[in-house]
Formats: C-alpha cells, structure tokens, sequence
C-alpha cells in the first residue's frame, strides 16, 4: 500500500472509536407464541476536523473538536402465529436514547464550547399477515398494521448548566 504523504498522514491521526453491543433474551411461550427482549448500544467517539489551507502542506488539517454519539436501543417483542392462516401478529414496544455530546476548541476569536443534542424515543408497533388461498396455484398476503412513536428532543450545554462559558 502506498504511503500518504505528509500533509494526509494528519487525517489519519485523528481518532475514531466505534463500539457495539447486542444482547437478546427470547423466551417461548405456549400456544405458539413468543416474548423477546432486546438491547443495542452504539457509541461512537471522534474528532472533528478541518481543512484549513491546501498551501500550507505542515499544518493542512486543525482539529475544531470532538463528538461522542451514542444510542440504545431497548426492545420488547411479541409474536403469536397459531395453526390459522389468518394470524401471524406481531408486536413491538420500544425505548431508543440518542445523544451527541460535543466539544469544541478555542480557535482565534471564537471561544470554544460544549454541548448535548439528546433524542428520546418511545414507541409501539403491531402488525399481523393473514393469507388468503385463492384456489390450488395462488395465495394473496395481506399485511396490515400500525405504529406510535413520540420524540422529546433537547439540547443542554454549559451556559444552560451555569458552568461560565463566556
């Protein structure tokens, strides 16, 4: 692999951390049904950077900060899917948390800060398929269902905190 040069090789300093996690616990139940809790998490931590000037190969890139994005991801699934070719349900509650905390630097006149953007989630989801047999050759699908979700959305940072930022 080719080498980069000196002015790309600081893209390639800056960091990037990724890490994931899943866990599920299913449980079957009787009277061909079935329960399943879920969890995800996500969390993804970088710096924020900057081409400054393409003439200036020794100092190309400026780091302006870093973010932390994470999510979760809680899951609570239902199935029942009886001998009936009218009945295959499913459903689904769910939590999912998002939040990017973010700094930035100081840089010239500009004063540096920090801030939160959080994203809640909650949310309920049912469907069910039944089939039709439509004589020997054919069947006909028909899946229907619904969903409800509610978003609260907000942001803090250290103004709002009373920590100084001037």
């Amino acid at each position: 692999t080719p080498k980069p040069s000196s002015a790309a090789s600081d893209v390639y300093k800056r960091q990037s951390v990724m890490r994931s996690r899943l866990a599920k616990l299913g449980l079957n139940l009787p009277q061909d049904q079935r329960l399943q809790l879920s969890y995800l998490t996500t969390q993804v931590s970088y710096d924020d950077a900057n081409m400054m000037n393409v003439e200036n190969k020794q100092q190309l890139w400026e780091k302006l900060g870093s973010s932390d994005v994470r999510s979760q991801n809680f899951g609570l699934d239902y199935s029942y899917t009886p001998d009936n070719p009218l009945i295959d349900f499913k459903a689904k509650l769910y939590y999912v948390d998002n939040s990017n905390d973010q700094s930035t630097l100081t840089r010239r006149s500009s004063p540096g800060y920090s801030i939160t953007y959080q994203t809640d989630t909650y949310g309920a989801q049912a469907q069910n398929t039944s089939t039709f047999a439509l004589g020997e050759l054919a069947t006909l699908k028909a899946n229907y269902g619904l969903e409800f979700f509610y978003c609260l959305l907000y942001t803090s940072d250290a103004a709002d905190e009373g920590l100084g930022v001037d």
